[in-house]
């Protein structure tokens, strides 16, 4: 049976629960969040089952308190847990009846690997037949206690920037503008919630000598995975975009948090990068084939007109 977490003690079993990495990451995160409410401009509501085995799927809601912000609906598990079929669907029905207007209007994303995945795309083409899910799939990596201190040590003297470069903290307010305009999966609501994720996150921002302009940066995600790396094109193949990478997971490591991001699986250059770097794991599972986290957008199908 699907159950909510509704208390301190709660959350604290869940938080507890959900420390093996890289499997629980990003609910491991969001749960922090909810019960620090460190993260004021989110609605958080987290549910969980556990299997015959006692083995927990969990369920995080992310619904921001700004208007036309996309809301988000994380899904984790071990990845090689066993399911039980009915036991699943029961939880999805119960769940879209506690978060209402997340599965049925366009917008949301739903973010889970398998076995959860096969489950839920079955479950919602059946319980959803006038919408469909648009897949993002990306490759999942993160940092093993080595590489994190491993990072630490290579970075204890400071990261060098080319001539004419400076580091800077980004700011909510002069910035937010820019990192909205340059994410491709920018929507209307998405710039009010940069700002808040510079607010409430650690982000990382290179700038011009002189003029100030952000050239290279890349922030937080709410749910704790970088997200956003960006360098202005003419400032590429100088390494600001794997300093300011290396200066935001320090930060992460510093705040004690695991760094983690998804890369979609349309991004060579960047998953050839990641490959090659000391400092990154990507997630393979027990065959070690990659495990995908597959982002799910809701999508309206078109009608046709007679």
């Amino acid at each position: 049976m699907l159950q909510e977490n509704l208390t301190p003690e709660d959350l604290d079993i869940a938080i507890s629960e959900t420390t093996k990495a890289p499997d629980f990451l990003n609910v491991h995160q969001a749960l922090k969040f909810q019960k620090s409410g460190g993260f004021p401009e989110i609605n958080w509501r987290s549910f969980w089952i556990k299997n015959e085995e006692g083995k927990r799927v969990d369920f995080i809601s992310r619904k921001f308190l700004l208007p036309g912000f996309r809301n988000f609906v994380l899904i984790c598990s071990e990845a090689d847990i066993r399911l039980n079929k009915s036991q699943v669907f029961d939880a999805f029905d119960k769940l879209n009846k506690e978060i209402q207007d997340m599965f049925n209007i366009e917008g949301p994303v739903i973010a889970c690997f398998n076995p959860i995945l096969d489950l839920f795309r079955e479950w919602y083409s059946k319980k959803f037949p006038d919408f469909y899910l648009a897949e993002y799939p990306c490759f999942y990596y993160y940092m093993s206690e080595d590489q994190k201190n491993l990072l630490l040590e290579d970075t204890k003297d400071g990261i060098p920037l080319p001539e004419g470069y400076y580091w800077d903290e980004a700011d909510p307010e002069k910035d937010a503008k820019v990192l909205f305009e340059t994410w491709k999966h920018s929507s209307p609501g998405d710039y009010e919630g940069m700002k808040a994720k510079i607010r409430n996150l650690p982000s990382s921002m290179i700038r011009v000598k002189g003029t100030g302009e952000p050239v290279s940066f890349e922030h937080t995600d709410a749910c704790g995975f970088l997200t956003h790396l960006f360098t202005q094109p003419p400032h590429r193949s100088k390494g600001l975009g794997a300093a300011t990478e290396k200066n935001l997971c320090g930060k992460l490591i510093k705040a004690g948090m695991i760094p983690f991001k998804d890369v979609e699986t349309n991004n060579p250059n960047v998953i050839t990068w990641t490959d090659k770097s000391p400092y990154w794991t990507r997630w393979d599972d027990q065959e070690g084939n990659p495990v995908i986290m597959m982002f799910l957008k809701v999508m309206k199908k078109e009608t046709s007109q007679d």
